[in-house]
């Protein structure tokens, strides 16, 4: 079983039809949703369509800056990302360099 993370900005879009065409492979396993974006609708439409799928709201740090906040915002993106044991990382639109 290979376990995938999607990464989503935005609207998502691309990030349900991966959903959708996850549904294919027997191997794969959508493990988690994160999202950066504090206005995207996507993490409820996640949770109201996938229940079963974790869904993170992984923002950057408002109080800190530059490369503190760019840190800290990977640490929680790889904690995540470990605890959900990914072997994949998906781009679904996601908009931040890491």
């Amino acid at each position: 079983m290979k376990n995938i993370a999607l990464m989503a900005s935005g609207a998502g879009s691309n990030a349900l039809n991966l959903i959708e065409a996850a549904k294919l492979y027997p191997n794969v396993r959508i493990a988690c949703l994160i999202v950066d974006t504090l206005d995207s609708p996507l993490p409820d439409v996640v949770r109201q369509k996938y229940p079963m799928l974790p869904v993170h709201r992984i923002l950057p740090m408002g109080g800190l800056k530059g490369k503190e906040m760019k840190s800290e915002h990977e640490k929680r993106v790889l904690e995540t990302l470990t605890n959900h044991e990914v072997n994949y990382v998906f781009l679904a639109g996601y908009m931040r360099i890491l």
